[in-house]
């Protein structure tokens, strides 16, 4: 393999992996989201307000993290020969 392949192997890896790491996080904020709001909902007698809140908080919570480390690997990441950083 040339260099610049190992290099585009990687970042395709890290992409991926990036990708898969938020598909995991929103299920596991959906999740938490629905089993906290249930909670609560049961001992307050509010169904299914809380449940239906506490998901889109957590989901919104779960895309701003992603956005946020997105931009972080983007910040990180050298430039690439040949492109023209117009600031």
């Amino acid at each position: 393999m040339k260099p610049d392949t190992k290099k585009d192997l990687s970042n395709v890896i890290k992409s991926v992996s990036h990708i898969g790491s938020f598909g995991l996080t929103m299920g596991a904020c959906i999740l938490a989201g629905y089993y906290l709001g249930s909670y609560i909902d049961r001992k307050l007698d509010t169904s299914p307000w809380f449940m239906i809140i506490l998901v889109l908080l957590f989901m919104l919570g779960a895309f701003i993290k992603f956005v946020q480390e997105t931009r972080a690997a983007t910040d990180n990441e050298p430039e690439q020969k040949g492109d023209v950083s117009h600031n």
